[in-house]
């Protein structure tokens, strides 16, 4: 991002080493991102503003980065400070997007303000083209993901077997063995047998003790070789059995799952009732419905999901408000909100004051508990709340900021 904006004549710089400076305190930011991912969603809010104020807390934090190591940064940026402190984050929020939870967290916190802000010329076709990239990367990973597998994946069983050596008997040490017992020991030429041949019995059994033990011996080290070797093969047969159906139990647990999932949703939008109220979604105030709806329909997701999800969302709120597509104010719905605080006060914890830019939702949970005023609005999400738009927008904006909670607060 950094090199696009500075390509677009967008940072008015033509030393390669103050670029590189903004360079590192971005690769510094990155590494504070991929740890505090809380720290994603605000820079994102942040950056994506043109109109973002200097004293905006993650502006004035990084510039003083940026100031420890370029300690002439105030003059050389001139009139655009914050073009070249949001650059640094874009670059930081585009190194760190390799990473999916905070790609999917950049794109869900980005996707429904960034059309409000007003980014003009080379900037906004910067902006827009890195956000339309994690759009897609995003519905392509929840769309591979979210869709019931058509064939297995499951691959063919295949072992490579080792080869068994066969059974064979040391022919020198079996020979060895039986002259040593058929021998006299007093004749010397190896013989052990304390009996001549004459004494007959006496000789006999020597010579079938000791050679029993030694037929027995031998054969026996010979088939422990094979049996080693038939052991290994046997293991490798089970490993390979094991990994298959550990695959193969994932793939059913997976398809499972997503329909699960699916049924829970059908059974949600017929049912309409919410699991937060305890009571059916028909008659409830706008505000109040748009609130629940966003809030039991998130419940009810992964975090990285496909468009079509978000539809199905729309078609449901249709069902239930007949003015969903109706343009209205933002401050508006606010209002309407507000009025209903006593129960969303059951369903919202009581929120910390934030600095700085906050999601909808966060300003919605404020709205309720008091801790923010409308008049607040522009300072903490960067638009008027006279800003148009429709009950079924504002509801999938809550939506997306409830998903970018629920990774924000996973490990």
């Amino acid at each position: 991002m950094l090199q696009e904006f500075l390509n677009a004549q967008l940072l008015p710089i033509d030393n390669e080493e103050y670029f590189g400076k903004l360079q590192k305190v971005a690769d510094t930011l990155a590494k504070t991102l991929q740890k505090n991912k809380a720290k994603v969603l605000t820079y994102t809010l942040t950056a994506l503003d043109p109109e973002v104020s200097v004293d905006n807390p993650d502006i004035a934090e990084v510039k003083e980065l940026v100031i420890k190591k370029w300690n002439t940064f105030a003059t050389n940026s001139k009139d655009s400070p914050t073009t070249f402190i949001r650059a640094i984050m874009l670059e930081a929020l585009k190194i760190v997007s390799s990473e999916t939870s905070s790609s999917c967290l950049i794109w869900l916190a980005s996707r429904n303000i960034y059309k409000h802000f007003r980014l003009v010329g080379k900037e906004e076709e910067i902006i827009s083209a890195f956000l339309q990239q994690l759009g897609q990367q995003n519905e392509n990973n929840a769309f591979l993901n979210w869709s019931l597998p058509t064939e297995t994946k499951s691959e063919n069983l295949s072992v490579v077997l080792k080869s068994i050596t066969g059974a064979t008997v040391d022919k020198a040490e079996l020979y060895n063995s039986l002259v040593a017992a058929a021998i006299y020991s007093a004749w010397g030429e190896g013989g052990l047998n304390p009996q001549a041949p004459q004494n007959g019995a006496q000789w006999g059994t020597f010579f079938a003790d000791k050679t029993s033990d030694a037929i027995v011996k031998l054969i026996n080290s010979a088939f422990k070789i094979e049996a080693k070797e038939i052991n290994s093969n046997q293991q490798l047969l089970q490993d390979s059995f094991n990994r298959l159906l550990t695959q193969t139990q994932s793939e059913i647990f997976q398809k499972n799952s997503f329909l699960q999932i699916r049924t829970q949703l059908l059974w949600w939008k017929e049912a309409c009732y919410s699991t937060s109220l305890k009571q059916s979604y028909r008659n409830q105030p706008n505000g109040l419905l748009q609130v629940i709806l966003a809030a039991d329909y998130n419940t009810l997701l992964p975090y990285n999901y496909p468009k079509s999800v978000d539809f199905f969302l729309r078609e449901t709120q249709h069902l239930l408000s007949k003015d969903d597509d109706k343009k209205i104010k933002i401050g508006d719905v606010l209002k309407q909100i507000q009025t209903s605080s006593d129960i969303l006060k059951l369903i919202f914890q009581e929120p910390n004051v934030e600095g700085g830019r906050i999601s909808l939702l966060n300003f919605v949970k404020g709205l309720v508990w008091k801790k923010y005023t409308l008049e607040e609005f522009k300072a903490c999400i960067g638009i008027m709340e006279n800003t148009d738009t429709t009950l079924s927008d504002f509801t999938l904006w809550l939506l997306h900021d409830f998903q970018s909670l629920k990774i924000i607060n996973s490990k």
